[in-house]
């Protein structure tokens, strides 16, 4: 006998099943996400550059520590090496300047807008 308990549905299907990827229905998607979107306009443009300002900061550490091996610890170019840490540096405290914006919330409308998008679309 099953004892039904609030919320005891979301325990039996926890993601987004999606049958339907061919090119219309994403077309359809994308235009859906468009109009929900589209009173979000600033808001939405400082979340898409902070997404790929963290993305980038995420993603340059490892190519900085090959340029410092290579180019400055064989090469033994201490010059190449003095940028690569000032980079390093810079690519850190990007990284900080982006989970402090996202932590303030200055862009919790897109918060907002992933609850119209998940209570409408999918």
């Amino acid at each position: 006998m099953r004892v039904w308990q609030p919320g005891g549905h979301l325990t039996r299907q926890r993601d987004a099943h999606v049958d339907d990827w061919s090119w219309q229905r994403t077309a359809r998607r994308i235009k859906t996400l468009a109009m929900l979107a589209a009173p979000y306009k600033r808001q939405t443009a400082l979340a898409l550059f902070f997404l790929f300002a963290a993305t980038a900061t995420a993603l340059a550490p490892p190519y900085l520590a090959k340029i410092a091996i290579d180019d400055g610890i064989r090469q033994e170019d201490l010059r190449v090496l003095t940028i690569v840490v000032a980079l390093f540096v810079v690519a850190g405290r990007l990284e900080d300047i982006t989970i402090v914006v996202r932590q303030i919330g200055a862009l919790e409308p897109a918060d907002e807008l992933d609850r119209r998008v998940r209570r409408t679309t999918w």
